[in-house]
């Protein structure tokens, strides 16, 4: 199978007396290669991994204050938080709202400063929990097609976080074992991350099927033998005939012949689209909550406890 320098060599001998300038030549590699991958959720790209949910915590007791940021464990060294607390959600119990966990303070007692200011009643040896409701996919995760209680065995539907916003705005139901998941925007290293609901309580392996992104080229790099040569020569000639065209010797039909690969690229693109589209995996949809609430399928009755809004 052949590397992206064996790729560019070929495309070199095209060039002819003209080389393309060898930094360009790379990133019109990769932005072929984009437009190509990103077209459709090519099943050659679909990749499988898992990732595990985090209990509950709920040892030892809390002191908060109305209006601060502070919520002080009651004894010294009882709760057990750690560093791994920062990003988690913090409710009270008996308060029906979520605080997102700024900072794990490591003292005597050890603290927490929520990312804003706790708004309930003040108190003191009063029951908690910290709960993880967001997860952060694979590095290399564009999107994810599907979800899977590994221990029930499960399958989880896909929603809206839309959907959950509007008919679950206080997570009101932590437990297990999740019955959804939501795409939810990416983290600050820009991976994609997914919200799961209800929010787990116990430890459970998810197994997840997505589609990869774009891998970043290097010479060594083995190009997909899915993708044809003729798609991306086309490609990569047309914007090489288009950078040529800048130049005071171009030739005059440099422009005319970018055009041309142009069109050729588009044309054999949509040919590898038809000859993959039979293998696109499908795409379960949800019943609308009117349907779903007094209907079960065939298999039978509606098994969520919780119905989200149409």
């Amino acid at each position: 199978m052949a590397t992206l320098q064996d790729f560019l060599s070929k495309m070199g001998r095209e060039c002819g007396d003209h080389p393309a300038d060898a930094i360009l030549a790379v990133d019109w590699v990769q932005s072929r290669m984009a437009s190509i991958l990103e077209r459709a959720a090519f099943p050659f790209l679909i990749k499988e991994t898992t990732f595990q949910t985090v209990a509950e915590i709920t040892a030892g007791t809390i002191t908060c204050t109305n209006g601060s940021a502070t919520i002080t464990e009651t004894t010294s060294n009882a709760n057990g938080w750690s560093s791994s607390v920062e990003g988690r959600y913090f409710r009270r119990d008996g308060d029906s709202e979520f605080y997102d966990i700024s900072t794990f303070n490591n003292l005597n007692p050890d603290t927490l400063t929520l990312a804003r200011n706790y708004e309930g009643s003040s108190g003191t040896v009063k029951g908690y929990s910290i709960v993880q409701r967001i997860y952060s996919m694979a590095s290399d995760c564009r999107e994810v097609i599907g979800m899977t209680v590994i221990d029930s065995p499960t399958r989880m539907e896909k929603v809206s976080v839309t959907d959950i916003n509007r008919g679950l705005l206080n997570r009101p139901q932590v437990g297990s074992p999740p019955n959804f998941w939501a795409p939810i925007g990416r983290d600050s290293s820009n991976i994609m991350r997914v919200e799961v609901y209800p929010i787990p309580d116990e430890v459970h392996g998810i197994l997840y099927h997505y589609i990869q992104t774009t891998p970043t080229l290097k010479s060594d790099t083995t190009l997909l033998p899915q993708v044809n040569y003729v798609v991306l020569r086309a490609g990569w000639l047309s914007d090489y005939w288009s950078w040529r065209a800048a130049h005071d010797d171009a030739p005059a039909g440099a422009l005319l012949a970018a055009g041309k690969y142009e069109e050729e690229f588009e044309r054999k693109l949509k040919e590898m689209l038809i000859r993959e589209c039979p293998n696109f995996p499908s795409v379960p949809i949800r019943l609308a909550a009117r349907y779903a609430k007094n209907h079960g399928t065939k298999f039978g009755p509606s098994k969520h406890t919780v119905l989200l809004p149409d």
